[in-house]
């Protein structure tokens, strides 16, 4: 009866996962086969821009999932692998719309978190952009970010700046509302 009285624990972004974490997301990944709006925790959509976070829980969710299309199970040396590649590291695939069609190419990310900046480990800058239907053009962009010193229940705040200049992209990201 206590149990249900405490608030229910909400989630939080694993930075490190248990085994029992693991399976959670393998499993969640396996049926959501059937789901077609299933990766929105780990999504950000600002106007015709969006941002998705790639955590260590998300990876291997969408792993299983790819396994379960193909009727698959995930090797556990691949489950390995996955967890190995993710480990310690977050990454933001941020989706930015712009001109001329390498607009993205010099762009330069920073995290803030907690009043700090927090360099990127890797960045790649879409060179040449898909260009849209109402003229403007589509970078993806991939930004991966050490986790040291997060708060995985607090909020960072991604900011790209164009090389040397302005601050053209910022989005607030809730690591409390993905695993």
């Amino acid at each position: 009866m206590l149990a249900a009285l405490l608030p229910s624990p909400a989630w939080a972004v694993l930075l490190s996962l248990s085994a029992q974490q693991v399976e959670k997301a393998l499993e969640l990944g396996r049926t959501s086969v059937t789901e077609e709006r299933f990766g929105e925790e780990w999504q950000i959509t600002l106007k015709s821009e969006t941002v998705t976070v790639t955590t260590l829980f998300s990876r291997l969710a969408f792993a299983a999932r790819n396994a379960a299309f193909k009727r698959e199970s995930l090797p556990a040396s691949e489950i390995q692998k996955l967890l190995n590649r993710g480990k310690g590291r977050i990454q933001f695939l941020a989706a930015l719309r712009g001109r001329p069609a390498e607009f993205a190419r010099f762009y330069e990310p920073v995290l803030l978190a907690k009043g700090k900046e927090v360099k990127p480990l890797f960045v790649q800058n879409e060179r040449t952009s898909a260009p849209q239907e109402d003229g403007a053009f589509l970078a993806r962009c991939l930004y991966v970010f050490p986790t040291d010193g997060l708060d995985p229940r607090g909020k960072v705040i991604l900011v790209i700046r164009q090389s040397k200049g302005p601050e053209v992209f910022r989005s607030t990201i809730d690591l409390e509302s993905m695993r």
